[in-house]
């Protein structure tokens, strides 16, 4: 009950202003409408009450009560007639109002005929009530004469019903405007309508041109203008035409020359009333009657459209068949589906589309069409344009047309989707199934709801034991609670988590497992379920954990390799980047490792590696790192050092404990190391720079003799990047052509003929001018240019001698010095030689290689075949600098060495009386013995020629006959020899 005594302010004022309207209507009425009798035919306030409650609901019930007591009390009404006619009046507005939402509420009012029939009813009904009780109230009051009340009853419910007939409808729909009669056409026309008709009811009702056309001014006449606007312009002109039209008689009425008025033959009261009455229910119901014409052909219109609008633009196929199945319409769904166009399907049957294996299937529904109206749904294929099957799913129903014809209608939907989507959910059950993977689907609360085969395998938990029960059961107690607080934390926020956990299985054994875990939502967002997959990677982990142990580890000694050597190297100079302390890096090379694999075996020789190891891990910090970085190569990382000398002390005890006796087996074995030191970051700062550093070092120490250390310096850096250079500039210089050969001649000693010369190579830079060969030689062998530069050293002394074997002397032959790098070399094919020779027509004794005295110390299998080959293809072999080396004397016989070259450091300091001359008469003794000849070089005297012929030697040469020359003025000395036979040049 309180929504009905309780109002907002904007509700209050809104009763205010619609009960000072009422009040004001009242008294228009009054003065204007009643008669003498204190009665009018047509009771506007009623007609307002009542619009008022259907537009504002019957909470407004108090706006009519008010206006009513005020428009009786300003027309001086007693109190007594004020409160009937006011509690008569509201009861009939609220009850007809009430009665009118009865029947059928939330429709538009005044839009169906049956809905104004039961307007009518309501207020006929409503103001029966109403009357009666404001007639038993002025009764009571004495306020009627007790001769006339039901007179009085039938006047009063008279002017309320027509009141309500013609103004509620009027104000009602005039509420909202008919804006199409804003259209030019429609305007014009209404304007003469609603005048003819003012016109007319003038004429009739208000005697208007009596004389002229009275006697043709009947009443049924305004029919006309009333069905004009029901017919033209609905239900706003008809409810205007009759509030004109009634207006107008009710006015005449009070006259003495009109229609309805009481002089009039015809005229009273009640001939208006009934007048007005049917007038209204006529044209009303017209209007009616055509607007639901008109919205029914709307409603069909729309529903055809729509209609029209689902099988154009349905994504499901749409046809219709005769029932012999011929295409007679299909919507462009089903033409796509098909790939037909529309003429070319209506020249096919459903029988064309149909696959022969579906017959007996579409028999069977053809039957059910018949018998029931109706067939499908049911699945099948379509044969595409292109000959590829569709499966479909078909449900049709068997339509009669208006003429009695009958056809099918039938809607029919491509499955494809639906298919594949069946398809992969197998699939997907399948994976599930068979799945290696342990797979478990728990809801919101982590309960258990399903697991695969595999999850049994691996927990041993089966289905029934642990469906229903929390993940909990999982848990292993190898993570503490924190773990699986950021693990649920995870998956809360993010809706999933991956990663390395351990499980427990059913019997408390625990394994490592790799889980992933991922939410599906509900359309709120709310978890629907959790789906956890999970394998045993225990086995994984182990070949992971070997692997990695392989890839960081020697195996041999158990130290880090280089693999993880370059990893703490980087991760200790950020250390010490941090710090602002110093880092040491340590190369270490054994001395004479080799000779303990040779001697002893490779199996003692790693026993040797791993004693070394365990020395070098003795001797430094649990916070060092050794490394073997391969071989007999180790490295040592000293990090955070807050004085440099610890890393100088550090060598000398490695030294010391390296240099102590090795037990191997039987055998005790001694060596040394060499070590080369670098610092981060005085140095350098980087990896490779330190690495690099430390390892010129290490080598600078082997130059020095071994068994020491060596700090990086600058000056080896330049050293090594002037040898660099050099080499990339011996590159250069071999393909252009800036070598060439100077040639010292070997002299006879017993005739002073010239009849040998030694090839020696001259680099001539464009730059740099003239390169000694004791800087380039060393790095063409580390370079393995040397062969290169030998082969062109050898083809071009070869071309050099065939010259002057032609013009001077027939037996002339040229020595060129071969590397041993060469003879190991499998670059270098000493065949290469020989064919050459052959190509000139040289003998092979025209050339002389001369050889050292460690190549024949160290002569494997590819030194001795090409020594071999030599002497097979008459190349003598002259050993140089003997004297020096410590080959022994079967080397001389093994290798059939035609010459020996006597060192010039024994000729230096040749004299009657020295030793070394004793030394040179010996080794030319030996030699003659052995059928070996002799070349005494660095002859620079007199008495040094003279003494070694006094010895017997063969041949000599220095700086006493010449200096290395020239190819050319090499020419000068044969022809200014005496002994030398010139001949034409060829």
């Amino acid at each position: 009950m309180k929504k009905w005594f309780r109002y907002s302010v904007t509700e209050s004022l809104q009763i205010l202003a619609f009960a000072t309207l009422y009040a004001t209507v009242v008294v228009l009425t009054w003065h204007f409408l009643a008669n003498q009798n204190r009665a009018t035919s047509l009771w506007l306030p009623g007609g307002l009450a009542l619009a008022g409650l259907m537009v504002a609901g019957l909470r407004f019930w108090p706006a009519i009560a008010l206006g009513d007591l005020c428009g009786h009390f300003l027309l001086g009404f007693p109190t007594q007639a004020m409160s009937a006619s006011m509690f008569d009046t509201t009861v009939e507005a609220v009850t007809a109002a009430w009665l009118i939402q009865l029947h059928q509420p939330g429709v538009p009012p005044f839009s169906r005929l049956r809905q104004y029939v039961w307007f009518c009813a309501s207020i006929a009904i409503a103001n029966l009530l109403g009357d009666t009780l404001g007639m038993v109230l002025s009764w009571i009051n004495s306020d009627i004469p007790d001769t006339l009340p039901l007179q009085q009853m039938i006047l009063h419910w008279q002017g309320d019903v027509l009141g309500m007939l013609i103004l509620t409808p009027l104000a009602v729909l005039w509420l909202n405007p008919p804006r199409h009669w804003l259209q030019q056409e429609r305007l014009i026309e209404a304007v003469i309508c609603f005048g003819l008709t003012i016109l007319a009811g003038q004429i009739i009702f208000l005697g208007w041109l009596h004389q002229q056309v009275g006697q043709y001014a009947e009443d049924f006449m305004a029919f006309v203008f009333v069905a004009w606007a029901g017919v033209r312009l609905g239900r706003h002109g008809v409810s205007l035409a009759l509030a004109i039209l009634s207006i107008q008689a009710l006015v005449g009425g009070m006259g003495d020359h009109s229609y309805f008025s009481q002089s009039a033959p015809v005229g009273s009261q009640a001939n208006y009333w009934f007048f007005t009455v049917i007038i209204t229910l006529i044209g009303m119901s017209l209007a009616l009657a055509l607007q639901e014409r008109m919205q029914a052909e709307a409603d069909l219109r729309e529903r055809e459209q729509r209609l029209s609008a689902m099988f154009e633009l349905s994504p499901l196929g749409m046809a219709r068949n005769t029932l012999d199945g011929r295409y007679v319409e299909a919507n462009p769904a089903l033409l796509n589906m098909v790939g037909y166009p529309l003429a070319e399907l209506n020249r096919l049957s459903y029988w064309d589309l149909t696959p022969p294996r579906y017959a007996s299937l579409d028999q069977h529904q053809a039957k059910l069409l018949i018998q029931q109206g109706r067939y499908g749904p049911y699945e099948k294929e379509y044969i595409h344009h292109n000959g590829q099957l569709i499966p479909v799913r078909l449900n049709g129903m068997l339509i009669t047309g208006g003429e009695g014809e009958r056809y099918v209608w039938s809607i029919i939907e491509n499955i494809t989707d639906q298919r594949h989507a069946e398809e992969e959910m197998q699939l997907a059950s399948l994976v599930y199934t068979n799945s290696n993977e342990a797979m478990s689907v728990s809801d919101a609360k982590n309960a258990i709801l399903a697991i695969n085969p595999a999850f049994t395998r691996l927990t041993g938990y089966q289905r029934d034991e642990i469906v229903g029960g929390n993940t909990r059961l999982l848990r292993s107690d190898r993570h503490d609670e924190r773990f699986y607080q950021e693990m649920s934390d995870a998956i809360r926020l993010n809706g999933q988590w991956q990663g390395e956990i351990w499980v427990k299985r059913k019997s408390g054994e625990d394994f490592v497992a790799w889980l992933g875990v991922n939410t599906i939502l509900n359309e709120d967002g709310t978890v629907h379920r959790r789906v956890a997959q999970f394998q045993d990677i225990s086995e994984k982990k182990k070949s992971e954990e070997l692997i990695w142990q392989q890839a960081n580890f020697d195996p041999l000694t158990g130290l880090p390799n280089r693999h993880m050597f370059h990893d703490r190297l980087q991760q200790e100079i950020k250390k010490s980047h941090r710090t602002g302390l110093s880092l040491a890096l340590i190369f270490l090379d054994l001395d004479h490792f080799k000779a303990v694999n040779d001697t002893l075996g490779h199996a003692m020789g790693d026993q040797l590696l791993k004693d070394v190891a365990s020395r070098l891990t003795a001797t430094v910090r649990e916070s060092d790192t050794v490394v073997r970085l391969g071989g007999d190569e180790f490295t040592l990382i000293l990090s955070e050092l807050e004085d440099t000398h610890i890393a100088e002390r550090v060598a000398r005890d490695l030294l010391a404990r390296l240099v102590e006796p090795f037990q191997l087996g039987d055998d005790l074995t001694y060596i040394s190391a060499s070590i080369g030191i670098t610092f981060y970051p005085d140095d350098a700062t980087d990896v490779d720079s330190l690495i690099k550093h430390a390892d010129q070092a290490m080598y600078a120490a082997k130059q020095r003799g071994r068994n020491r250390y060596n700090f990086f310096t600058p000056s080896m850096q330049e050293s090594v990047e002037k040898r660099m250079r050099l080499a990339n500039e011996l590159r250069i210089a071999i393909s252009g052509e800036q070598f060439t050969l100077y040639y010292q001649p070997i002299v006879e000693l017993s005739s002073g003929r010239i009849q040998k010369a030694e090839a020696l190579i001259r680099w001539v830079h464009p730059k740099h001018g003239r390169i000694s060969p004791a800087d380039f030689i060393p790095i063409a062998e580390e370079t393995g240019l040397i062969n290169e530069i030998g082969n062109w050293v050898f083809l071009e002394a070869a071309r050099q001698v065939k010259i002057w074997r032609e013009r001077y002397q027939p037996d002339m032959q040229i020595s060129v010095n071969k590397s041993p790098i060469q003879f190991r070399s499998e670059a270098h094919h000493e065949s290469v030689w020989i064919d050459h020779l052959k190509s000139l027509n040289l003998p092979g004794h025209c050339m002389v290689v001369e050889i050292t005295e460690g190549l024949l110390m160290d002569a494997g299998e590819a030194v001795s075949r090409r020594l071999l080959a030599f002497r097979d293809a008459g190349i003598q072999v002259a050993l140089d600098d003997f004297g020096t080396g410590y080959s022994s004397l079967s080397y001389l016989k093994k290798f059939d060495i035609d010459y020996l070259k006597i060192d010039q450091s024994f000729v230096r300091n040749l004299t009657p009386d020295s030793p070394d001359l004793a030394l040179c008469e010996a080794i030319i003794v030996m030699a003659h013995k052995l059928g070996i000849k002799v070349v005494a070089e660095g002859v620079e005297t007199e008495q040094q020629r003279n003494l070694l012929i006094g010895a017997q030697c063969d041949y000599a040469q220095g700086y006493w006959y010449s200096r290395p020359v020239p190819a050319t003025e090499f020419d000068l000395l044969l022809q200014q020899n005496p002994l030398s036979v010139a001949r034409p040049a060829a």
